[in-house]
């Protein structure tokens, strides 16, 4: 899935919003026949289909010690009906197994994302489509 191209919508920006653009150019998995095609397009008119948001769900607080294990964990509050349509697990070099899950007002547990075995090379993202 490109989750750069967003189907039949896009994310509002207003005044004073900034936008930041990461790319990963090292294909490291060797896949052949990989070509660079990145770009930005920025429309500039009225609001017209889905309006999409982009969720950080990031731990800034990790502390790994030298040659040893550990763990961190992040959470967010779901305020209102939103439905996520992928997800794009990300974790540097040094992680090796990765969960997103959801934990329902009515206390069910589910997992929309599950990963062993982690390789920074071949990040992807999920086609998810779940409503929260």
């Amino acid at each position: 899935m490109r989750i750069s191209e967003l189907p039949a919508g896009g994310i509002r920006i207003g005044a004073g919003d900034s936008l930041r653009l990461e790319v990963h150019y090292h294909n490291g998995s060797h896949v052949e026949g990989v070509r660079d095609s990145s770009g930005v397009r920025l429309y500039v008119d009225e609001p017209v289909g889905t309006e999409y948001g982009v969720a950080n769900l990031a731990s800034w607080d990790i502390y790994v010690p030298a040659r040893g294990r550990s763990e961190a964990r992040a959470h967010c509050d779901v305020p209102r009906d939103v439905h996520v349509f992928a997800a794009l697990p990300h974790m540097h070099e040094v992680g090796d197994s990765l969960s997103h899950d959801i934990t329902r007002v009515n206390g069910d547990e589910e997992s929309l994302i599950a990963l062993t075995g982690w390789e920074f090379h071949t990040q992807c993202a999920y086609a998810v489509g779940v409503d929260l």
